[in-house]
This record gives structure tokens, C-alpha cells and sequence, in this order.
């Protein structure tokens, strides 16, 4: 028995020695590959490198033309939109020089006026954000009014489209107020209601039944002055919907008529020719003249009868190049919506100036576009040169040959370190390698 263990350990020794100098020579040819001095079949690891450059680089450009694709889709079907729009302009020209012929009757001509609005909406469809790229640019800026009695103006559309340069045009016909009214102090205690929250007044004057109104602004919205016998409650908000409400008066009583709803006023406004209406001095209008926004009347300066205007600045459509994106902006409405708003009121010299003024602006836009589609078109082409380049660079670089002979040698590796793995416990453990190894 001892004679058969020290064999069998002599024979682990060898073995393991064998075993450990393979093991040796695997690492160090891995190391060659790694470090460029050795290739694996026809490609060196030089090679690999720069096979994993160029599928990096054809990942890269096949992204920028897939984008680049989009937006040349963009720009034809805003050409589509322009060329349709061009043809409604000069169905609108048709009409216009039927409705100023002066063979028509009124019914005639209401009809064709009626025709004309009809038209140059269908117009605002076609440069709108929901049908072509118009619009789908970036956020619209907007200049402080001029007479700087607004704050918070917004614009969201204008004629259809979500951005471009326009004047909007605002007369302050009232400014909302908030509602007001006096109580009569009274001489003894009482309780009541103001705007549904409940008021103690322990009747002792002006001062206490104030201090007992002030202590509930946060739930009501009303503050309270003191004054000579009688107290001023001012709703914090002006409007129609922020009311002062006095209910279920009990013990000492306020004067006649002071006890019920009070509400205050809306403003009204003029945008583009459109009257509006606000809650209280807050203004949201849709399609005032083409033009769809909100704004704020600063009540501590404006005054009935005062006028301001405000510019929409950038917004547009952007088109990707291929090296960068450019702005387009959406042919501009307003002149011609102001027409459609009443085309009799107008001569048929000064019709065909705003229409051939809007075509100007249609044909300047296309010629626009058809320049970018220039460039869209040479950069795709370059975009499909390099990605034909690097697709046959990466297949020749990185081909089959290359990777069975490194998944050959990652597998030979690891089996000579499993091997080492086991006899080294075995031999340590001072027998049962014999059995291991038999076949």
C-alpha cells in the first residue's frame, strides 16, 4: 500500500508538471494575440481593433442617415403641403375677382365671401402642425408687450401653424375687478358665514369684527379694513367666479342689503379685431384673428381704452442636413385672414396685393426647402458611401476565421486550467488522482 501511494503521488507530480508547462504555453500565446505579436488564422488582433472601429463608425452613420431619412420625408411632404396651398391661393384669387365683377347679387356675394373664409382656412390646415412638419420646431418667444400692461402672454398657434413671426394686437375695452363690499358694524356679538367658513365676532367694534374676517383669509379669499362704524371686505381675486358670500346672520345684525352674494367683473379685451372675454384679468383666446394664446392683464397699470402688442419671435420647422438642422418658418396667415374676415370690404387692387403677397411668401418658403432637400440629398449619399465602406471593412476584418480561432484557444485555455484545478487538489489530498484519470 505505501509502495502504491508513492507512485501514485510520483505519477501526480509528472502529471502535474506535464500539465503546468501546456498550461504555460497557452497563456503565453494568448498573450501574443493580445498584444498584436501573433494572428489568429489570416487576422491579427491589430485588425480586430480596427474591425470593432469601423462597426462603431457604420453604427454611427447608419443612425444619421435613418435620421436624415425622416426628415427628407418632412421636407417633400412640406413641399406636397406648400404646392396644394399654392394651388388654394389662386382658387382664392378666382373667387375674389368674381366677387368684386359687380355681377353679383348680395346672396352671390355673401356666398363667395363665405367661399374666400372657407378657403384660407383649408389653408391653415395645410401649414398646420397636425398634417406637415410646420410648426414642429422650437418653442415660440415672444417680445413684452409694448405697452407693458400684460404679463404671462403665451402663444400657441397662430393660423394653424404653432410658430411664426406675427403682431398680436390687444385693446383693454375693461379691466376685471375684484368684488367688494361694507359691512355696518354691529353692537353686539353675532356669528355668520363668509364664503362658507364661519365668522365669531365677539362685538366689541370695527377692529375686532376685521381681526375675525383677517384671521380666515386663507379659506376664503377675503380681507377686511376697519373703518368708522363699518368694516370693507375686498375679494383677493378678481372676477365674476371669486364672490364675497354673507349667509346665516345670528345675533346683532348688519345694515340692509349688506348680507347676500357680491361678485366681481371680467375683463373684455380686443385681440385682432376679436372681443374676448377673461376670468377676471386672466385672457385665453382660440383663433382671435388667427392667433391662439393667453396672457395676464396687470390690473395696477391698465386702464380701459389702452392698446399694446406683442411680437411671436423663432419657433419654424426644422430640418435635419446632415450636419446640423435649419429653421423654416411657416408662410405667415395674418394679412390674408384679416381679408377673409370680410373680402367685400375690400378693393380688388387691394385683395391682389395680399394675396400676391402671401404667394410670395409660399414660393420664397418652397425655394427654401428645395434648397435644403439640396443638401439632404448629398449628405444621404455620402452617408450610403461610408456605410457601404465600412460594412465590407468590418466583414473583412472580422471575419469567421478570426473568431473560431479565438473561441478555439479561449477553450483550451480554460480546459488546461480545470485540469490544473483538479490535480493539484488531488495530489494535495494524497490520493484517488489514479482513478480520476482513467479513461
Amino acid at each position: 500500500m505505501p509502495v502504491q501511494a508513492v507512485g501514485q503521488s510520483a505519477l501526480a507530480a509528472q502529471l502535474l508538471g506535464v500539465l503546468t508547462k501546456t498550461n504555460n504555453s497557452f497563456a503565453t500565446s494568448a498573450q501574443e494575440v493580445s498584444s498584436g505579436e501573433k494572428s489568429i488564422g489570416n487576422i491579427s488582433i491589430g485588425n480586430l481593433f480596427a474591425g470593432l472601429k469601423a462597426l462603431s463608425d457604420l453604427g454611427g452613420f447608419q443612425a444619421q442617415s435613418s435620421g436624415l431619412q425622416i426628415s427628407q420625408s418632412s421636407a417633400a411632404f412640406a413641399q406636397s403641403n406648400l404646392s396644394l396651398a399654392n394651388d388654394t391661393v389662386n382658387n382664392i384669387q378666382s373667387l375674389t375677382a368674381q366677387l368684386n365683377s359687380g355681377f353679383g347679387d348680395d346672396a352671390t356675394n355673401a356666398a363667395i365671401s363665405s367661399a374666400i373664409s372657407a378657403e384660407v382656412q383649408s389653408l391653415g390646415g395645410l401649414l398646420g402642425p397636425n398634417l406637415t412638419p410646420f410648426g414642429g420646431g422650437g418653442e415660440i418667444q415672444l417680445t413684452d408687450d409694448s405697452a407693458d400692461i400684460l404679463t404671462g402672454e403665451v402663444v400657441t398657434q397662430i393660423n394653424g401653424a404653432s410658430s411664426e413671426n406675427f403682431d398680436v394686437d390687444v385693446t383693454i375695452n375693461s379691466v376685471g375687478a375684484a368684488a367688494t363690499t361694507t359691512l355696518t358694524t354691529p353692537g353686539t356679538a353675532n356669528s355668520f358665514t363668509l364664503n362658507g367658513v364661519t365668522i365669531n365676532y365677539d362685538g366689541s367694534g370695527d377692529a375686532a369684527l376685521a381681526a375675525a374676517i383677517n384671521a380666515t383669509t386663507e379659506q376664503t379669499g377675503v380681507t377686511a379694513t376697519a373703518g368708522a362704524g363699518s368694516v370693507t371686505l375686498d375679494q383677493e381675486t378678481a372676477g365674476t367666479a371669486n364672490t364675497i358670500s354673507i349667509q346665516d346672520v345670528q345675533g346683532g345684525q348688519f345694515g340692509a342689503g349688506e348680507t347676500g352674494i357680491f361678485a366681481g367683473t371680467d375683463a373684455s379685451v380686443t385681440v385682432n379685431s376679436v372681443t374676448v372675454t377673461g376670468n377676471g384679468n386672466d385672457i385665453s383666446f382660440t383663433n382671435a384673428g388667427g392667433v391662439t394664446g393667453s396672457f395676464t392683464i396687470d390690473d395696477t397699470v391698465a386702464a380701459a381704452g389702452d392698446t399694446t402688442t406683442f411680437t411671436t419671435q423663432g419657433g419654424g420647422t426644422q430640418l435635419y442636413t446632415g450636419s446640423g438642422t435649419v429653421t423654416v418658418a411657416s408662410p405667415g396667415l395674418s394679412s390674408l385672414q384679416n381679408f377673409a374676415n370680410d373680402p367685400a370690404s375690400f378693393t380688388f387692387d387691394e385683395a391682389s396685393t395680399i394675396i400676391g403677397g402671401f404667394q410670395d411668401s409660399l414660393l420664397a418658403t418652397q425655394s427654401q426647402i428645395a434648397g435644403i432637400q439640396g443638401t439632404q440629398n448629398s449628405a444621404q449619399n455620402q452617408f450610403q458611401t461610408q456605410i457601404s465602406s465600412l460594412s465590407v471593412a468590418s466583414n473583412d476584418l472580422l471575419g469567421a476565421d478570426f473568431a473560431s480561432g479565438v473561441t478555439s484557444l479561449l477553450s483550451s485555455v480554460n480546459q488546461q486550467q480545470l485540469q490544473l484545478a483538479l490535480i493539484a487538489k488531488n495530489n494535495a489530498l494524497g490520493g484517488g488522482l489514479l482513478k480520476l484519470l482513467k479513461p
